[in-house]
This record gives C-alpha cells, structure tokens and sequence, in this order.
C-alpha cells in the first residue's frame, strides 16, 4: 500500500494537483507552488523560483524515505534516499553523502 500512495502522491505533487490519500497530502498553491505533507510535515516543496527540494523533517522512517524516492523517480531521476546503519543518505549517480534528516536537499532547479 506504501508504494501506491507514494506513487499516486509523487505523480500529483509533479502534475501539481491535489490529493489526500492516508497520511499523505498534495496541495498546490495559488502562487503555483506544490507542497507534499507527511502525517502534516512538509517534506517537499516545489516552486518555480527554487525548483523542487525535499526533506525528511526530523523522521528518517522508511515511509519518508518512500515518498522522497517516489519523486525523485517521478522526476525521472537517477539516486534517491535510504538508511544504513542508521544514518540517513541521499545519493545520484556522482556522490553519496550523509544527510541530517533536517535538512533540505535542492533535487531540481
């Protein structure tokens, strides 16, 4: 079930359209920003100024992660987000590197 709502809520936060489904929420902006919100946490934001970047906002859980790396492939990207001996990565083809789970990584420009 993850992974159809991590699909489903990636393609709308693309497409910038709305959607509500489980924990999971897509609203676009009047000022046509798209936000992605987890369990009410901004974990993505996209606008046209500063392109798309994400976060984890503080949870390096495996459904954060799920919701990252489904934008990172609806975007046709190559790298995405995992966990290995509990620090958090985010990695491309070029470079891996640790992350904060604070942090917010610049995925599109």
């Amino acid at each position: 079930m993850s992974n159809a709502v991590s699909s489903s809520a990636a393609r709308a936060f693309v497409m910038g359209k709305r959607l509500s489904k489980s924990n999971t929420s897509v609203r676009a902006n009047s000022d046509g920003s798209v936000e992605m919100r987890l369990h009410d946490n901004l974990i993505a934001r996209h606008t046209v100024e500063d392109g798309t970047k994400v976060t984890m906002a503080g949870w390096g859980t495996m459904t954060t992660r799920a919701r990252l790396n489904a934008i990172v492939d609806e975007l046709g990207m190559r790298g995405g987000f995992w966990q290995h001996k509990g620090e958090q990565f985010y990695g491309t083809p070029e470079s891996n590197r640790i992350i904060s789970t604070r942090e917010w990584i610049q995925i599109t420009r």
